[in-house]
């Protein structure tokens, strides 16, 4: 991978060893993931281990409040962006 990056003139950046303030956002999520998935199941199939992380994820997605969203979820934060662009287009439709 990293010859076929060279080759096509892609430079990659690598977190130091030991620093993993470096990409924050990948700590945050590998933390949250460990401690609200990983740490609470024995998997006993990679097809049980797929369908619970799938499951995981989906909640993750959708459902669990984010910091980065001021505290709602992601489905409501679409939904209230959503709203917000409706009520725009409204707005520019009356003028």
């Amino acid at each position: 991978m990293q010859h076929w990056l060279k080759q096509i003139g892609v430079k990659t950046r690598y977190i130091d060893p030991g620093s993993p303030w470096q990409n924050g956002h990948n700590e945050s999520f590998n933390g949250v993931f460990r401690d609200g998935c990983l740490d609470r199941w024995l998997f006993y199939s990679v097809q049980e281990a797929r369908r619970v992380i799938g499951s995981w994820l989906e909640e993750y997605n959708t459902e669990r409040p984010h910091g980065a969203l001021n505290g709602i979820s992601p489905a409501r934060y679409v939904k209230k962006i959503r709203e917000k662009t409706r009520k725009a287009a409204l707005k520019r439709e009356k003028h």
